[in-house]
């Protein structure tokens, strides 16, 4: 069985460093409407977006 570790760390409302085994990002936002930054690239979170594309 693998292991994990993931940790979430509040900088300041609404801007959060994620630590996990397999790096480090940055997460700006809230929930449903964030963006967020790692070595993968960065990535749109919109809820709105979600439920448009389950719809249609």
């Amino acid at each position: 069985m693998g292991w994990s570790y993931r940790k979430r760390v509040k900088l300041m409302p609404g801007v959060h460093l994620n630590i996990s085994h397999k790096g480090v990002n940055t997460t700006i936002g809230k929930r449903g409407a964030s963006v967020n930054f790692s070595s993968r690239g960065t990535r749109v979170n919109n809820k709105w977006v979600s439920l448009f594309k389950k719809l249609f």
